[in-house]
């Protein structure tokens, strides 16, 4: 019985002591996530400790605006064919920019802005796979810029420094491993008077779980005049909770902030086109807890401040209809 007891107890130790591994099939984005990026100040945000067993906490962090990135097919966007081996596409604002995932990474391949495309020679990596604690890992880039005969390369490394349990405004999460980006760059701009040649350097900081495909949390540092880093950008990512429609169909998306939250719900909208938006909050058992409301919205973002005063602690779900379709997501009430 003796030895029985001992192969549990190991099994049980190493379950409690297992550390994260990156992988593309866990952590690559795939045509039609949708993410919801909360841009945070950088005040009193602190980097936190390297090592294994870490337990940061950034529940504190303050949104100051949202927006959504989201990921189609290559093929359904109209400069597919000038980013060869692309397989995904972000618009951002007008333009897009194209990436290549495969097992081994997820890279920046170019930007189609219509008028300066930027092409890359050799992609650059966003992420590379697997990664576990400790793993270090870099590669080359090079892009250019026809238009403007303007080039960039440089060396990216990734550097696996830390693991442990991560708390956001949106919830606690278990075996996170951090990495640390440390990206060189050179720029050339050929101009009629000669070469211009400068160089910079910058970090970034991403927290990671193996089953959620995007980074839960990005610190971005750029170095002072004295070569100091210095905290730029603070990010926290959702996954927005997208309508049931047609796969064809562009969706609305829906993300809630802070959560849990305390006398009023944020809920930031992202509409593909104008209409009625009916909102309604029931519990656990399906029952209605507050009057539905109901507003006309026009395409685009919207913010919407929802009283939840009167609402007891505990678990909800928040119901949207928009366009002839319905999305939910889950928030708590302290």
């Amino acid at each position: 019985m003796r030895p029985l007891i001992t192969i549990i107890f190991c099994y049980m130790a190493c379950l409690l002591h297992a550390q994260p591994v990156l992988t593309g099939a866990g952590n690559n984005p795939i045509a039609g996530d949708a993410f919801a990026r909360h841009t945070c100040g950088v005040t009193a945000v602190s980097l936190g400790t390297t090592g294994p067993g870490v337990s940061w906490d950034f529940s504190a962090l303050s949104t100051i605006s949202i927006d959504t990135i989201r990921y189609q097919a290559c093929n359904t966007t109209p400069e597919c064919d000038s980013f060869p081996g692309s397989t995904l596409a972000v618009d951002l604002a007008g333009f897009y920019s194209y990436y290549i995932t495969d097992s081994n990474r997820i890279a920046l391949s170019g930007h189609a802005t219509g008028s300066a495309n930027t092409y890359y020679t050799i992609p650059e990596n966003n992420m590379v796979y697997p990664m576990h604690y400790l793993d270090i890992k870099a590669a080359t880039f090079a892009s250019h810029q026809p238009s403007t005969t303007s080039y960039e390369y440089g060396i990216d490394s990734f550097i696996a420094d830390a693991y442990g349990s991560l708390l956001l405004p949106t919830g606690s999460y278990s075996n996170v491993l951090r990495i640390h980006e440390i990206a060189n760059y050179t720029d050339s701009n050929i101009l009629t008077t000669g070469a211009v040649v400068s160089s910079y350097r910058r970090d970034t900081y991403f927290w990671y779980t193996s089953n959620f495909r995007s980074p839960l949390l990005a610190l971005y540092y750029d170095l002072d005049p004295h070569g100091i880093p210095e905290l730029a950008q603070v990010y926290y990512y959702s996954q927005t909770a997208t309508n049931i429609g047609t796969t064809n169909q562009p969706d609305n998306s829906i993300c809630v902030y802070p959560n849990p939250a305390h006398e009023q719900l944020s809920i930031q909208l992202d509409l593909f086109s104008a209409g009625e938006v009916k909102l309604s909050v029931t519990d656990m058992a399906g029952r209605e807890i507050c009057k539905p409301t109901s507003t006309f919205l026009t395409r685009g973002q919207h913010t919407i401040h929802y009283p939840i005063s009167t609402i007891s602690a505990g678990v909800y779900f928040l119901k949207c209809q928009a366009n002839n379709l319905v999305a939910h997501t889950r928030f708590v009430v302290k």
